[in-house]
């Protein structure tokens, strides 16, 4: 069975979406077999799509992941706005 999900993210701010796809694409990688994640970002909106054929607990620690990476960026971003 093939599972994916697929999650878009707005801001009004086109320098904020790229800032954040910048800080996740290094960790685009490595995902385990059957697990991708593929990013797309146009102007402030970064859509996120995870796919997998394995396991769906596998899937949703991933999406966790990455959502708790995003958090982080974000926090980082902010915090270097002042």
């Amino acid at each position: 069975m093939r599972t994916s999900v697929r999650i878009r993210i707005s801001t009004d701010d086109a320098s904020l979406a790229k800032a954040l796809y910048s800080s996740l694409e290094p960790d685009n990688v490595g995902f385990p077999p059957g697990l991708s994640l593929r990013m797309k970002r146009r102007g402030g909106s970064l859509t996120l799509t995870f796919a997998s054929s394995s396991v769906t607990d596998t899937l949703i620690s991933t999406v966790d992941e990455v959502f708790e990476a995003c958090g982080v960026s974000l926090l980082g971003i902010r915090s270097a706005e002042g």
